[in-house]
């Protein structure tokens, strides 16, 4: 027993024939006040209102005007031409709204707002807003202006309108989410967008956090930010920044602009830069071999080349314009350097080429050629035309045009003590002099710091005409 309009439900209320005479015609239902109202279904109800229908079984519509309710047991709260078609389905008020339709499962719900719909499958709900539509099983919008949520179990909290335009967030994916934003997609199923604009994350469980224009396209992608940045690859990351691309599997970018993570698990962590001489271009760094590592760089300020690290497992640690295209090989920094086969290194500087197989190559123009397994390079920058290149395999070359020292000894504040040195005039010097030993490391020689030579336990003066 309950209480309507201040009476006891099952109380006989006075009749109201003659002020609403559509009530007339033998319907079972009730219409107790308004104008024009129509209670057809068998225990329908309007309580009032103006040109309200309840024509379903079990229908009830409050008040308001031009409403109906057609679905078994469907409900209007009030509002003007709103519809409740489906079986149990609700509209709390608004205007033009529709839950349910004749032909699904429907329990569909629309809260309020103006011109939402929920209707096919079970239990779509649209909470309010302009233009919503949940259009699936369990689908959902919470508000916002033209919102869809299509997928079965979609979401769309809310969005579609910046202040100026609007454009409508979509959930068509499977248990797709789309938090809010503007003009935002999820379409892969278990796919999410967590808001920004223009982002879609069309891959199956794929992320987008924020930002614009961003796509999370490949499985179990993932986008968190930033501008016009895409993850294709399936597992593949970027993190933010512009323009980025990891289209390899496992594959990730940091950020930066303009980088590219294309080898299965290949990395970039950041840096490029955008052009603006013209139209706007994006150059980064790119990692496109398998696992290949691309610190950062590509950018000084002045100069836009990116680095690249195409060798599978290769790595530029950074600078500008350097190349790893060796498996294995390695660029620690510098510009316009390249460490050409497998195991290669250049340590740093300017110029130089590690082509041979383990080879080595640091300084300025220092080259190990392609035959030349094994060598190590040291050039100085005395030439600045010339390359200075390896003569042979597995050598060690150096270019010191400005003498050579080794210091084999030093004091407690770390200051040399013993040293032995090439100087620039093509001299031999020892601080204690020379020693010479055999091949089992046993003296056979010295050479002191007067010039006189030791030799088994005989002394031979140097000449006295000896200029330093």
């Amino acid at each position: 027993m309950g209480i309507l309009g201040g009476m006891l439900a099952d109380e006989k209320l006075p009749s109201v024939a003659a002020k609403n005479p559509v009530n007339c015609c033998g319907n079972t239902g009730n219409v107790y006040s308004g104008t024009c109202n129509a209670a057809s279904g068998c225990v329908s109800v309007v309580p009032g209102g103006h040109k309200n229908t309840a024509c379903g079984v079990g229908t009830f519509v409050g008040g308001g005007k031009f409403n109906k309710a057609s679905g078994c047991d469907a409900f209007v709260g009030g509002g003007s031409l709103n519809k409740a078609a489906g079986y149990i389905s609700v509209v709390g008020g608004g205007l033009s709204n529709t839950a349910g339709n004749t032909g699904s499962c429907n329990y569909a719900t629309v809260g309020g707002g103006s011109n939402n719909v929920a209707s096919g499958g079970c239990n779509p709900t649209v909470g309010g807003g302009e233009n919503n539509t949940a259009s699936n099983t369990l689908a959902t919008v919470g508000g916002g202006y033209g919102n869809k949520a299509c997928g079965a179990g979609a979401f769309v909290g809310g969005g579609g309108f910046n202040g100026a335009c609007k454009s409508g967030n979509v959930a068509s994916g499977n248990a797709s989410a789309v938090s809010g934003g503007f003009g935002n997609v999820a379409s892969g199923n278990y796919s999410a967008v967590g808001g920004g604009d223009a982002n879609s994350a069309c891959g199956a469980s794929s992320t987008v956090g924020g930002g614009g224009g961003n796509k999370a396209c490949g499985l179990f992608s993932t986008v968190g930010g930033g501008g016009l940045n895409t993850a294709s690859g399936d597992r593949a990351t970027v993190g933010g920044g512009c323009f980025n691309k990891a289209s390899g599997s496992f594959s990730a970018v940091g950020g930066g602009i303009g980088n590219k993570a294309s080898g299965c698990g290949a990395f970039v962590g950041g840096g490029g830069t955008l052009v603006v001489c013209g139209p706007p271009t994006a150059k980064g760094n790119t990692a496109s071999g398998a696992g290949a590592f691309v610190g950062g760089g590509g950018w000084d300020g002045v100069t836009a080349k990116g680095n690249v690290a195409s060798g599978n497992a290769s790595a530029v640690v950074g600078g500008l314009g350097n190349t790893a295209t060796g498996q294995y090989s390695t660029v620690s920094g510098g510009a316009c350097n390249t460490a050409g086969w497998c195991y290669s290194t250049v340590g740093g500087g300017l110029g130089n080429t590690a082509a041979g197989k383990h080879s080595f190559a640091a300084g300025y123009k220092a080259n190990v050629q392609a035959a030349h397994h094994g060598a190590m390079l040291f050039s100085d920058d005395s030439c600045l035309t010339n390359k200075f290149n390896s003569v042979a395999p597995d050598e060690l070359a150096v270019r010191a045009t400005g003498g050579v020292r080794f210091v084999t000894a030093i004091n407690g504040s770390g200051n040399p003590t013993q040293t032995f040195a090439f100087t620039k005039a093509g001299m031999v010097v020892g601080s204690d002099g020379l020693t010479f030993v055999n091949s089992n490391c046993q003296p056979i020689a010295q050479l002191d710091n007067q010039g006189n030579l030791h030799l088994k336990g005989k002394v031979i003066q140097g000449p006295s005409n000896i200029t330093p």
